[in-house]
């Protein structure tokens, strides 16, 4: 299955539907952010360690490693590619804002705690890397009741999860 810039615009929606049953408590942006967070922390044996991660939470993980693993693959691919191939896994946008919201704010908790994992720490971070991080931290803090689905709203919404696309791409190529 095609994804990076032919990314399915209902992938996140056809994902949770097939994990919720098997997994309640998985969330699938926050999934993908741990992955990508992984990623940009250029660890080694990532693939391995992200599904030992997800199956904690994801009973009979061996059922689903094809399309975990299409997805690290993908992930990967993106990541690595200069250009706009990455995107953070999200509910697509004719979903509602406060849905949309809080899957950027469990992307972000993803990312934040994959790259812990992941980064060795052996050297200091440059200062941009530990500007973006620090932003990460803050869009984890969106208070989803607050928003009324303004255009303001909208527009903010927006901007953040650019942001994030930038960030993560910051990172990874920072670190690498």
């Amino acid at each position: 299955m095609p994804w990076g810039e032919d990314l399915e615009p209902d992938l996140y929606q056809r994902l949770e539907q097939q994990l919720r049953p098997v997994a309640d408590g998985i969330r699938v942006s926050e999934t993908h952010g741990l992955l990508c967070g992984m990623l940009c922390g250029h660890g080694s044996g990532i693939e391995r360690r992200w599904l030992d991660e997800v199956s904690s939470e994801l009973p009979g993980v061996e059922r689903w490693q094809a399309v975990l693993h299409e997805l690290y693959r993908q992930t990967e691919a993106d990541l690595t590619q200069p250009g706009m191939g990455f995107q953070a896994l999200l509910p697509s946008d004719d979903r509602p804002l406060r849905e949309r919201a809080r899957a950027l704010a469990e992307w972000c908790e993803g990312f934040l705690y994959g790259f812990g994992l992941s980064h060795s720490g052996e050297r200091e971070l440059a200062h941009q890397v530990q500007e973006a991080l620090h932003d990460l931290a803050q869009f984890t803090q969106v208070e989803q009741q607050t928003l009324r689905g303004t255009e303001e709203d909208e527009a903010a919404y927006v901007q953040i999860a650019e942001f994030v696309w930038v960030a993560a791409m910051l990172i990874y190529h920072d670190e690498s």
